[in-house]
């Protein structure tokens, strides 16, 4: 993922991606989110659009998510499959990958298990480097939309920093603990 090139409308956007412009289908949410049904995104070359094919389509997520780590923007994807509009959010493990299946051509959420987001992050998992700044950034983005909130720290893991997040889905409350100077951190539920 390169740059937003322009953001045409409400339901569309393009970006640039090695060279090579995408066409995104979807919603804005304010200015710092587009949410994007995957089964229609294509590439566009001059004048034209040309469908991708369901691999190309997992590699751009992939892109999308790891990129948008290091900027204000985000996507959120969804499988565009159910006819319900938004009902399956794609979501992503902790390495990065997201958590589908592909039927045909078809890329479909595999959210037979997650209910919410408490549900892909295992309890009392410890994290570093890459996958450590996956869950912060994918905590910052759970806030920022609204899917969890910070709250109260009343009990410390010992010496360590810590802070406190509340499904909203759920009402689970978790903690990620920072260890070693915050190159390690340690997800626990509190309740």
């Amino acid at each position: 993922m390169k740059k937003l090139i322009s953001m045409c409308s409400q339901s569309y956007m393009y970006m640039e991606h090695n060279g090579k412009v995408i066409k995104f289908s979807g919603d804005f949410v304010g200015y710092e989110t587009f949410l994007v049904w995957i089964n229609f995104a294509e590439w566009k070359l001059d004048d034209q659009t040309v469908p991708m094919t369901a691999g190309e389509r997992l590699e751009i997520m992939r892109q999308a998510h790891k990129y948008l780590g290091n900027d204000d923007f985000r996507f959120s994807f969804f499988d565009d499959t159910t006819g319900i509009k938004y009902s399956n959010e794609i979501y992503f493990d902790p390495k990065g990958e997201p958590m589908v299946y592909i039927e045909g051509n078809t890329i479909k959420s595999n959210r037979t298990d997650v209910k919410c987001f408490c549900d892909i992050y295992e309890e009392n998992s410890e994290f570093d480097g890459v996958e450590l700044d996956r869950l912060r950034y994918d905590l910052s983005c759970c806030v920022r939309s609204k899917i969890m909130r910070k709250v109260h720290v009343w009990k410390k893991y010992g010496k360590y920093k810590e802070k406190w997040y509340q499904c909203k889905r759920c009402k689970k409350v978790w903690g990620l603990v920072d260890l070693k100077d915050s190159t390690k951190g340690l997800w626990r539920r509190i309740k």
